[in-house]
């Protein structure tokens, strides 16, 4: 019998531990919903964003741009469009203190590519910004840099190959600007220099992008007005190139480090799309 009168005792008591902690967590839990909703208020918005251009666009047709952006801050806050040449220092200041989410850019001189970014203000402080690159890039084309002794090959868009060469020594250059390829020859023979010119990509009145068999000239000015390369990337780019492609002489101060620089960013864009299928 006292065994009996004690197990009703044990169990009564635990019964009244659960319905004491069933009490306790219908109370506790409309607290702890308020408590979440107020967090969630204070929570940091959405972070600006770009959505027009996209990434990596290339906007060498278009004559206007509308820069757009979405932002989950309110009416009390202005934005800002700047823009950038090398991916670094965003100097040129396009627009400020716009009310609207979008702003229409009409470019005058257009960089080979570029850096759009727009800033979100509240009473003077900085909020969020977005950035996006872009391109005004051919969609194929031959760069020359002078400065940095390099071509850079574009093929669809893209970075394809970067190869050392030598330009013209002084007082044999061409102006810079924009040619295109209009003759290919295997195997030339210049009867004024008297040389053969292998692979050649002529552009400009008589002068080409050819093979030299002075290899160690490579990456500084040798030639008479030529762009000269080692004989293995003159083949493939021979190969690669078609008649029309566009050849940009830059200016001979102009370096393409932002070129490089912006390629690197869609490479390492490039890579974590892949990744991320997997």
């Amino acid at each position: 019998m006292l065994r009996t009168f004690v197990l009703v005792g044990i169990i009564s008591v635990i019964c009244g531990a659960c319905l004491s902690a069933q009490q306790q967590d219908e109370t506790v839990t409309p607290a702890l919903a308020e408590a979440s909703e107020k967090a969630d208020q204070l929570a940091p918005p959405v972070p600006l964003c770009i959505t027009y251009p996209r990434p990596f666009d290339n906007l060498s047709a278009a004559t206007e741009i509308k820069i757009a952006w979405e932002s989950a801050y309110g009416d009390d806050v202005w934005y800002s469009v700047v823009l950038s040449r090398d991916g670094k220092s965003f100097d040129v200041e396009l627009a400020t203190k716009l009310a609207d989410k979008s702003y229409v850019w009409a470019p005058k001189d257009r960089p080979m590519v570029t850096w759009i970014k727009v800033k979100a203000f509240r009473g003077g402080y900085l909020l969020s910004e977005s950035v996006v690159p872009v391109s005004f890039l051919p969609q194929e084309a031959i760069i020359v840099s002078r400065a940095d002794q390099k071509v850079f090959y574009i093929a669809s868009g893209t970075l394809k190959s970067v190869f050392v060469c030598s330009t013209a020594l002084p007082g044999y250059d061409i102006a810079d600007g924009t040619y295109r390829v209009y003759l290919k020859a295997k195997k030339h023979w210049s009867k004024k220099w008297q040389v053969w010119m292998p692979y050649s990509l002529f552009f400009h009145e008589g002068y080409a992008i050819h093979a030299t068999s002075v290899i160690r000239r490579l990456g500084r000015p040798a030639s008479h007005g030529c762009v000269r390369l080692h004989p293995r990337d003159a083949e493939r780019l021979y190969l690669e190139v078609a008649v029309g492609t566009p050849v940009l002489v830059l200016p001979a101060f102009q370096k393409c480090t932002a070129l490089q620089t912006y390629f690197e960013e869609w490479s390492k864009r490039s890579a974590l799309r892949e990744s991320a299928k997997y």
